[in-house]
């Protein structure tokens, strides 16, 4: 996956593509929101991009949920694997560097790294607290807003409207994740604070992942997900000195060697993820590239029910058909250009 290609030329095999609409670039855009360099239907790279980034962040659901059940700060063990991804691709850049003479980024992609950086620390400490307060489903199933948003942020940013299948593609798999993980969500089995929590963390993984395109495009998977990483790294820090601590404390605690260990695989894992999600976006687009979060409750809910910490509902089974038809709606080829 950290192929020196991803840290260096433009994901899609080609120029990325000006923004469509009409009139001045509007705020998202000039470089900030980009086209996904490749809007035809997916291919069998794209889904294996997708089901890699799925199977990451339920990974990291999992990794949070099971370290806080061991008493561990969910912030902190977000911190530590995000560190891990730090680390990971900090020696993979350097010896590319070594070898092709890659310097730093320009100064402005630089900045728009942190400032997705500060989005992705964001929405890493709310889905971490969202994790311990409701459970690595619960969380899980507030990622079915993440689609729609990501569709809806990605045209305003583009100016222009969505295409409507992909939107509703888009929304049928947001309600198709809310029935599959959504039992906690109305059954009052969790405090509002782990709604506003995880409703929050969906705004900012969805406006980090539009920032996210142009940046993938412009730097390389690898790359971007590095110097992001950078900003997000200190300010994870900083929220474990910060906030409360997050961890349960419950009876079945492990050593330190055995949370570290746990820690630093889930780190690698998601490392690999975030950089197949890095290069998804930049082919499909800030809104079709959602379809990583459709597999991230697949992979999550799935876990849970093998791991049999929850229990399978008949609503469930209409939750994953919906998840199949939004991902075939948002897998479609994007439209002809239309401003909005």
């Amino acid at each position: 996956m950290l192929r020196a290609d991803l840290f260096s030329k433009p994901s899609g095999g080609g120029r990325m593509r000006a923004n469509r609409g009409s009139g001045p670039p509007p705020l998202f855009s000039g470089g900030w929101a980009a086209e996904g360099a490749r809007p035809g239907r997916f291919g069998v790279s794209e889904w294996a991009l997708g089901a890699a980034a799925g199977l990451a962040g339920a990974a990291f659901f999992h990794t949070v949920g099971l370290l806080g059940r061991w008493g561990y700060s969910a912030v902190a063990v977000a911190a530590g694997m995000k560190t891990v991804g730090l680390l990971v691709l900090a020696a993979a850049w350097f010896g590319f560097r070594r070898a092709e003479g890659t310097g730093l980024p320009a100064r402005d992609l630089l900045v728009r790294c942190w400032v997705m950086g500060v989005l992705q620390a964001a929405a890493n400490i709310c889905e971490a607290w969202t994790v311990v307060l409701g459970g690595a489903g619960y969380a899980a199933a507030l990622v079915s807003a993440i689609p729609v948003l990501g569709v809806v942020f990605s045209a305003v940013g583009l100016r222009r409207r969505p295409g409507g299948v992909v939107l509703a593609g888009a929304a049928a798999g947001g309600l198709g994740v809310l029935l599959v993980g959504g039992g906690g969500v109305w059954g009052g089995a969790v405090p509002v604070v782990a709604l506003l929590l995880g409703l929050a963390g969906p705004v900012f993984f969805a406006l980090g992942d539009v920032v996210l395109v142009p940046l993938s495009q412009k730097l390389g998977a690898a790359a971007s997900k590095l110097w992001t990483n950078t900003a997000a790294v200190p300010l994870l820090w900083a929220g474990v000195l910060l906030l409360p601590d997050g961890g349960t404390g419950g009876p079945g605690g492990a050593s330190g060697v055995a949370a570290v260990a746990a820690a630093a695989v889930g780190g690698v894992v998601m490392t690999a993820g975030a950089v197949a999600a890095a290069e998804l976006f930049a082919r499909t687009g800030g809104g079709r590239g959602q379809v990583m979060s459709l597999l991230i409750t697949v992979f999550a809910v799935s876990g849970s029910l093998l791991l049999g910490l929850e229990t399978f509902n008949w609503y469930q089974a209409a939750g994953f058909a919906l998840i199949g038809l939004g991902g075939w709606g948002m897998s479609r080829p994007e439209p002809t250009a239309r401003a909005t």
